[in-house]
């Protein structure tokens, strides 16, 4: 087994892959047209059209494989993740002298309110060999295994599959991030005054005062125009997502410095009132902070 890794540290990460990291989390996942594996002999070649609107997760279990697109071609040795993009097609194919290969794979989609597609923001295809081949290999049994299980009548089975898919696609953007391979192109989800909107939200949550006056003026956007076209491509109202990473931002302090008074975990949340504070929170977690941090810390 290969040692733990240290954590990815969300302050040292460009606002871009932290803001991909956020979204993912919240983001809706279906595993669309099926998850199963493929073996090919030596010397296979098959064309894909890929006219469908889901993305294809690749795994190599054996063997190695190559993917040819009109601007690069991609290789991927024993144990690599490959994420396809929807809609691009691609040549798949056996590596020069190769022996054969075994694929694992699963297409899916993603999204979150509004309809917003994060990984529309990834340069793709992105491929990555994550250290501990044994990992992977468990991984892909275990997600084509609920797969069949699901066929069977299993209820959980799905859940079981999803989770081992997730775990998976996790090491992907992991492995990518840590080796700095992972290129995203921010425009693709929205024009720049939104990132420079989304940035300043993050940074200044702290500040009680921050409005959609304060956003709107760093767009150079009217604030109706703003809020309008905010809420159209996030697919929530600023002040909403603003008061959801004061609340998430809390939830982190409560969990992590028990030293901290519910009174100052308010005011370093952007609360002028910790009663107000306290209400907001119980509205978004069904608990208040000090019945939340006790549940945390049993």
């Amino acid at each position: 087994m290969p040692p733990p890794q240290a954590p990815l540290l969300g302050h040292t990460l460009p606002y871009p892959a932290r803001w991909l990291g956020e979204q993912l989390a919240r983001s809706r996942i279906d595993l669309g047209r099926g998850v199963g594996q493929s073996p090919h002999p030596a010397g296979w070649k098959n064309f894909k059209a890929h006219g469908h609107p889901d993305y294809d997760l690749h795994i190599v279990l054996r063997g190695h494989a190559e993917y040819g697109y009109p601007n690069r071609t991609v290789k991927a040795p024993e144990g690599s993740l490959v994420l396809h993009p929807p809609r691009v097609p691609f040549e798949e194919r056996d590596a020069p002298r190769g022996r054969g290969t075994l694929l694992v794979y699963a297409h899916f989609q993603c999204s979150v309110g509004g309809g917003l597609d994060p990984l529309r923001a990834l340069d793709l295809p992105l491929a990555a060999r994550p250290a501990g081949i044994k990992r992977v290999r468990a991984l892909c049994r275990a997600m084509v295994r609920e797969v069949r299980a699901r066929q069977a009548g299993d209820p959980l089975a799905h859940l079981r599959a999803k989770s081992a898919f997730l775990e998976l696609f996790t090491l992907l953007l992991e492995t990518a991030l840590r080796r700095d391979e992972l290129r995203m192109d921010p425009k693709r989800i929205g024009p720049a005054w939104l990132w420079t909107a989304l940035e300043m939200l993050d940074k200044r949550l702290a500040r009680p005062e921050l409005s959609v006056e304060d956003l709107a003026k760093r767009a150079h956007l009217s604030a109706s125009h703003f809020a309008h076209e905010f809420q159209r491509y996030v697919g929530v109202a600023p002040m909403r997502l603003l008061l959801q990473k004061r609340i998430e931002r809390a939830c982190d302090l409560l969990a992590g410095d028990p030293q901290l008074t519910v009174k100052e975990i308010a005011a370093r949340c952007g609360f002028t009132d910790p009663y107000h504070f306290s209400a907001q929170f119980k509205r978004a977690m069904h608990l208040s902070p000090s019945d939340w941090r006790r549940g945390m810390t049993r």
